[in-house]
């Protein structure tokens, strides 16, 4: 076997056919650490998404409860002095239209009704949106809201729901200063010839004291919502700069694949170069 030296010329090709080999290795590897970046990056990207889906979904909900509340309180309020009003018209001095409000008749007895089934459509409607805000606050996200308790919000709903403590509070506004005498004249059955306009007074005072506390209370609502919304604005910048950094991170992998592909051709190419030098110099 005849052997030979390797020219310069086939020396400068190996040369060449080396370093494409190692830029292609190198290619190779930037290109691996960028796919595992790629996967840490879409895994934030979906962890930010599925978060401010959330948050979206809490400021939706507490959204339409505070709409259901506000619409019941600006209704109620508008109304607050109607049925007082009406039965006011038979409440003159004399005896004949005292007796008219005491006795009743069809339409007396209908605005008694409406004035009674208000007072507890009221207690009713408050504790319906009592519970929706109780359920909508069950997620530990509010437990981080500073200046704010979710148990002591719930727990002032539930006295607003359960009024005796507020009522006693407040007897005196009331003609009933005792609030088991009061209740049992709300919900007692039919409707009782014995009731006073006075009566009539402590149901209009009693609504006005539940609207006034449950409005005070929900308006704490606000305050969540505006937490809510400054979450959602902050992620949604995140969101922004992780979406920067997946966009550059795939160019520059989509560069070394690129780069990784021609260093490959390239290195054969110059490893073929360097087997026809080899055969023209019958070098084996």
């Amino acid at each position: 076997m005849r052997r030979g030296k390797l020219s310069k010329t086939s020396y400068l090709i190996l040369l060449a056919s080396a370093i494409f080999t190692i830029l292609a290795y190198v290619s190779d590897q930037v290109v691996i650490n960028k796919q595992n970046k790629s996967r840490i990056l879409d895994l934030e990207y979906n962890k930010l998404i599925t978060n401010i889906s959330s948050l979206e979904r809490f400021y939706s909900t507490i959204s339409n409860i505070g709409f259901k509340k506000d619409s019941l309180i600006s209704t109620e309020l508008k109304k607050r002095n109607f049925f007082l009003k009406s039965l006011s018209l038979f409440n003159l001095e004399e005896e004949r239209d005292i007796s008219m409000l005491r006795e009743g008749g069809a339409a007396i007895d209908n605005i008694k009704i409406r004035a009674i089934n208000s007072t507890r459509n009221l207690m009713y409607d408050i504790a319906t949106i009592s519970l929706d805000y109780t359920v909508a606050l069950e997620n530990e996200f509010f437990d981080q809201v500073d200046n704010f308790s979710r148990e002591k919000f719930i727990d002032n709903l539930q006295k607003i729901i359960n009024p005796e403590k507020l009522y006693n509070n407040n007897s005196d506004i009331f003609w009933n200063k005792d609030y088991k005498d009061f209740n049992k004249k709300l919900f007692t059955n039919g409707i009782s010839k014995d009731y006073e306009i006075k009566d009539w007074l402590s149901f209009r005072n009693f609504k006005l004291l539940l609207l006034e506390n449950f409005y005070k209370e929900t308006e704490k609502m606000y305050l969540l919502e505006e937490y809510i919304d400054e979450k959602i604005i902050n992620n949604e910048e995140i969101l922004s700069n992780i979406l920067l950094k997946i966009k550059q991170n795939n160019t520059i992998k989509n560069y070394f694949i690129l780069t990784g592909i021609i260093s490959q051709i390239l290195t054969l190419f110059f490893l073929l170069l360097l087997f026809r030098s080899l055969i023209k110099q019958k070098i084996y």
